[in-house]
Formats: C-alpha cells, sequence, structure tokens
C-alpha cells in the first residue's frame, strides 16, 4: 500500500485506513489468543491440573 502512494495509486486516506485495519486486526489477535489462553487456564483449574505456586 506504501508503495502504491508512493507512486501516486493510492491517496494518503487509503493508506491511513489500511494501517488503521492492520492495527485493528492485530489487536484482535491478540485478544483472541488472550481468550484462548484465559480459556485454557480456566480448564485447567477445573480440573485440577494447573499448578499454583
Amino acid at each position: 500500500m506504501k508503495l502504491q502512494y508512493d507512486e501516486g495509486i493510492k491517496t494518503y486516506l487509503e493508506v491511513i485506513v489500511a494501517e488503521t485495519d492492520l492495527r485493528t486486526s492485530q489487536l484482535n489477535y491478540y485478544n483472541s489468543l488472550f481468550a484462548v489462553l484465559a480459556s485454557k487456564l480456566d480448564v485447567e483449574r477445573a480440573l485440577g491440573t494447573i499448578a499454583l505456586n
């Protein structure tokens, strides 16, 4: 996208929107990863297989 902007193919607004979409996707990924790990911890706690120090 940045290369297309540099060549005059895309507008600055399109670059900003694409960067915002990328950051939103990354944030959604990390939120999903956290949810999976939290759920795994809940399962281990329910099964009594988690070691608490």
